[in-house]
């Protein structure tokens, strides 16, 4: 989808966290004036940003393809049952020409993600002209903030996903369009080292104006993860340096995270394991960021539900779960997120976003939230960035005792024990791939084969639609 020709969709989208497109067009029939009466009140300005948050968690994006599905096919975590027929199984083959299912959602990641970046950059347009006159003073340089770090976590995904291996040489690939405003005609692709320049840029601007953010004080209470508060920014920040190969950045971004860490207390074991009606299985006060995803329950059915039988995604067959967990029982990611159902599917199937008993909405806070960002994962980047392997593993070791396991007592193949726990740690949140495609790990442990696969020096880079790269 060009991004000349998404006005339309920007204006029925910029503001409906509650509406349909329809009674948008209806307070007036000309944009300028919709977006007058919008952001002519407090409330109007937050329930746009409320609709950018809702276009993140939908299916094309955060709520299923970028989480549930394509990136942790890719890392060869899902066995495509009767793979033959699987609707999926071409994705698990690295055959993004195949035209029924990998195409269309290729392309609707790209398009849903440029559209949401639109809609960002109109709001902090509305922002930077009208915001002054009825947002409050801290509430106009959070908000601001929280966009443009929604802008760049945006884009490094993209570039993630589509962009080269970064590396030396292909650094200087050009990789994607960065937008930074509404009032542009197509951007040419940027080579990848410039947009993470420009990632940066937002970054850093972001947490210039949250240093006031409720977060810093409240940590994950009152929600705070559900949006892109001051330590999403700096989590992401951490991530895109270390991507850039900046170890010694990354290791200040992830550091200055975890120096706050009670305000993302590790989860209480008890609250996984006690807890029969309502787990905690995605341990919510740990997440530095979530999508709220609607549908989630209803993917969950689609995609892991074991009565779906061949249709399921699984994690079998029991020798390849047995291998991700080498088999460590006291492991919370082990007993209580994967199950052996009472027929239909001979192997565990994933449990880990199935739901809970309680479902009023508010009372178990980790309902209908899938991570986006996790406190572990700044330990990852500790570990991996410290210049002294036995600080190195102390880092690591809190991860592992936060799971319910005994801590490592040598620092041999340190770098070897960070792969293992992330394929552990983010299954159904899709950062393994990225790992692999970051580290350039060809040879991986594979639910496909009875042992390893290797990945193609071809699947590395997701392709841009056809449509984008026309004209430019």
């Amino acid at each position: 989808m060009k991004l000349k020709n998404i006005k339309l969709i920007i204006a029925c989208s910029i503001g409906l966290a509650f509406s349909s497109c329809t009674k948008w067009l209806n307070v007036q029939p000309e944009d300028r004036f919709s977006e007058e009466q919008v952001f002519s009140t407090a409330q109007g300005f937050e329930e746009t940003l409320n609709g950018v948050y809702i276009k993140l968690s939908s299916n094309n994006l955060y709520g299923d393809n970028l989480t549930l599905t394509i990136p942790d096919i890719l890392a060869q975590l899902y066995m495509t049952n009767s793979a033959a027929t699987h609707a999926l199984a071409a994705l698990g083959r690295y055959e993004y020409g195949e035209t029924k299912v990998v195409k269309p959602r290729i392309k609707a990641i790209w398009g849903d993600a440029y559209v949401a970046i639109a809609n960002i950059n109109k709001l902090i347009e509305a922002i930077d002209t009208k915001g002054e006159a009825v947002l409050q003073h801290d509430r106009l340089h959070t908000m601001k903030g929280e966009l443009l770090g929604l802008r760049a976590f945006l884009h490094f995904d993209m570039l993630r996903l589509y962009g080269p291996v970064y590396d030396s040489a292909d650094s200087t690939l050009h990789a994607i369009p960065y937008y930074r405003a509404t009032n542009v005609e197509v951007q040419p692709l940027s080579p990848a080292n410039k947009v993470i320049d420009m990632v940066l840029m937002d970054l850093n601007e972001a947490l210039s104006l949250m240093k006031d953010d409720p977060v810093k004080s409240l940590g994950y209470k009152e929600q705070n993860n559900h949006r892109f508060n001051y330590y999403a920014v700096l989590g992401t920040k951490a991530r895109a340096l270390l991507y850039r190969k900046d170890k010694v950045g990354a290791h200040q971004a992830a550091k200055e995270v975890v120096e706050q860490s009670d305000l993302f207390p590790w989860i209480k074991g008890a609250k996984i394991t006690a807890d029969a009606k309502n787990p905690d299985r995605i341990f919510h006060t740990e997440l530095l960021f979530a999508a709220y995803s609607n549908d989630l329950y209803n993917n969950y059915n689609e995609y892991f539900y074991y009565e779906q039988g061949d249709n399921i995604l699984a994690g079998g067959p029991h020798k390849f779960i047995n291998r991700v967990f080498e088999e460590k029982t006291a492991d919370y990611r082990y007993t209580y997120l994967w199950k052996t159902p009472p027929a239909i599917v001979g192997h565990e199937v994933f449990f880990k976003y199935s739901d809970i008993a309680d479902k009023r909405v508010g009372v178990e806070q980790q309902r209908n939230l899938i991570p986006l960002i996790r406190l572990s994962e700044m330990y990852y980047i500790l570990a991996e960035t410290d210049p002294t392997p036995a600080t190195g593993l102390a880092y690591l070791n809190k991860v592992l005792n936060a799971r319910g396991l005994t801590a490592l007592t040598t620092t041999t193949n340190l770098d070897n024990e960070i792969l293992k726990e992330y394929r552990k740690e983010f299954y159904g949140e899709g950062q393994l791939w990225y790992y692999y495609k970051r580290k350039k790990i060809e040879t991986v442990l594979s639910s496909l084969t009875t042992g390893n696969s290797n990945i193609p020096n071809t699947a590395w880079v997701v392709p841009i639609p056809e449509e984008e790269l026309a004209n430019r």
